[in-house]
């Protein structure tokens, strides 16, 4: 499986797919959290409607951590 990896300044990012696919639910699903402002992503190129979202790894940790604790106490 080919996996993009994208890196700036020591710091690890993930593509809505891989966030996806790490979590075990759908692209839209990732891309309506960002909408929702509970993921903080940014997009590869600011200047472009449809460029891809880029979401740095220790937010998505920290997203995976909150999802998980809203899960325990429902």
């Amino acid at each position: 499986m080919f996996r993009v990896c994208y890196s700036q300044f020591g710091m690890d990012y993930l593509t809505v797919s891989q966030a996806a696919e790490e979590e075990g639910v759908t692209t839209r699903y990732i891309v309506a959290e960002i909408e929702r402002g509970n993921i903080k992503a940014s997009k590869l190129d600011p200047n472009k409607a449809t460029s891809p979202y880029i979401i740095p790894r220790k937010e998505f940790d920290s997203w995976q951590k909150r999802r998980r604790a809203q899960a325990e106490e429902a």
